[in-house]
């Protein structure tokens, strides 16, 4: 789309019947890549027989968004159906809280950073919690991430940035974000799940924060009768907006 524009990509889900199973789909698979040139990543590959969850709405910060559709002769299913609309960079609908909790379940979920895409406020302290469903294995993707310039994570208390804590039933997990990562993150037997972002109170003007989602699948899990059970419907769009 032109420059100076970000994409919003909506699915259909009761409409995305894709053949294969999670993670790698090695069927039938749709793979979501965001950004532009040195800027994009890949949100890896999707398709419906591995009781998957995603969000329903991919929000990219640029003008940049590639949809990768294959398909093998080994089955049929009906495919997908997507929409896509977009809005400008300069222009938000989200508050300069931490309102984007109504996004959050425990399946999947999309967060975003106070006033995103626009300057985050100083001195926030915002926390997105989730417990995954029983079984499921976690696709955390962050299509976003723009900090103060200069930081390296080696300052906690100094740094804006994200903090994912996770806790599984073999330990604890956590990672600190400062910069957009190169990938997305799996986290497996995760009995709960926290984002939090924190801007210190410095008057930094440039950085737009961060954007955030999750998806949830079982790994592997047989295929058979998945034509007739597509992709989870979310159960709740509260919050979204265009």
């Amino acid at each position: 789309v032109p420059a100076g524009k970000r994409i919003i990509l909506a699915f259909d889900f009761k409409r995305f019947n894709i053949v294969g199973s999670m993670p790698d789909c090695p069927q039938d698979s749709l793979e979501i890549i965001v950004g532009c040139g040195n800027l994009s990543r890949s949100l890896g590959k999707f398709c419906s027989c591995s009781n998957l969850s995603m969000p329903d709405k991919i929000y990219t910060y640029d003008n940049c968004l590639t949809l990768v559709f294959i398909s093998d002769d080994s089955s049929e299913g009906s495919g997908f159906l997507a929409n896509y609309t977009t809005t400008d960079n300069n222009e938000t609908r989200m508050s300069v809280s931490c309102s984007s909790n109504d996004l959050v379940t425990s399946s999947h979920g999309t967060i975003f950073s106070p006033l995103w895409p626009l300057t985050y406020p100083t001195r926030a302290n915002c926390q997105w919690q989730f417990s995954p469903p029983l079984g499921k294995i976690v696709r955390l993707f962050f299509t976003s991430v723009e900090f103060e310039k200069g930081q390296s994570c080696t300052n906690p208390g100094q740094d804006d940035l994200v903090v994912i804590n996770g806790t599984n039933t073999t330990g604890y997990f956590k990672k600190e974000i400062c910069f957009l990562p190169s990938n997305f993150f799996v986290m497996k037997n995760m009995t709960t799940i926290a984002l939090k972002f924190s801007s210190n109170a410095d008057d930094f003007t440039d950085g737009t924060g961060f954007m955030a989602g999750y998806a949830t699948y079982v790994e592997g899990e047989e295929d058979t009768g998945c034509l007739m059970s597509p992709t989870e419907v979310p159960t709740s769009t509260a919050g979204l907006t265009n």
